[in-house]
């Protein structure tokens, strides 16, 4: 049977990704964690003397920044008081990616290291879609099944952006996300998972501790799908626990995570 890869977000290291070759200590980490592969995002410290020190096949996939327009400080700062709305990004956009001048520059970066990178995208459009209930077709309408199914690129699932309301409070994707998925997967269009647990806090210490979840629901489904890589996406302090920015803690929090995937997944 085909072994499944299993990856990690760079921001699972987070602060010290944004080192100025942040990115290789990243990668050491990462593999002292038992990860196949490294899904980054164009962050800060990201140069090329770091990318040409990294194998080819390190780095399959990548991500924009969080925010189109990350490089405002003062509106960040601004919408973290409510004074202005998600138009605008939040602190953490412009801490993590400066600008999106340089986020561009970046992902250029990316591309001419990692020719045969792939670059997963939120617009309606994009080759590699990850799905999420903000998006908008053509039409102008949040997506349903059947746009999804017909989507003529490959698609992205994150495991809790399919369950998770709109930014402005659009009602979910779906209200059954384990049969929504079962549909996609069947189709075939679905390349990459992304596993992230709900932001409530608590789903990731249920799921760690072996409680029932909707994750390990959502997960078993991918048992028929060997071939699917995933990737890890938690970020302290806000995805994953504060003690995490300790480069220690987060490679041991990352081992628990990708042992109990396997369980799950066996």
């Amino acid at each position: 049977m085909d072994k499944r890869e299993i990856g990690v977000t760079s921001m699972a290291f987070f602060p010290w990704v944004l080192l100025p070759g942040g990115l290789l200590l990243v990668n050491r980490w990462s593999r002292k964690a038992g990860y196949d592969f490294l899904q980054p995002v164009p962050s800060r410290g990201i140069f090329p003397f770091v990318l040409r020190r990294i194998p080819a096949d390190r780095i399959p996939h990548t991500q924009g920044s969080w925010h189109p327009r990350p490089g405002r400080p003062l509106m960040a700062v601004a919408r973290q008081f409510g004074l202005v709305g998600d138009e605008w990004p939040l602190p953490e956009d412009w801490i993590v990616f400066a600008s999106a001048r340089l986020v561009e520059c970046r992902l250029k970066l990316f591309q001419r290291n990692f020719p045969d990178v792939r670059r997963v995208g939120h617009s309606w459009g994009d080759p590699l879609l990850e799905v999420n209930p903000d998006l908008l077709t053509s039409a102008g309408e949040q997506p349903a099944l059947g746009d999804l199914l017909d989507y003529p690129g490959d698609l992205v699932i994150d495991l809790w952006h399919v369950r998770r309301e709109g930014w402005q409070g659009q009602a979910p994707l779906t209200s059954e996300p384990v049969e929504f998925f079962q549909q996609l997967l069947f189709s075939g269009k679905v390349v990459l998972v992304h596993f992230q647990p709900a932001r409530d806090g608590a789903e990731l210490g249920r799921f760690l501790r072996g409680e029932p979840t909707v994750l390990d629901e959502l997960l078993a489904l991918l048992r028929l799908y060997p071939r699917i890589p995933l990737v890890v996406e938690l970020a302290p302090p806000s995805t994953a626990p504060a003690s995490w920015m300790f480069p220690r803690s987060a490679i041991q929090g990352l081992i628990q995570v990708r042992q109990r995937i396997e369980e799950v997944l066996t």
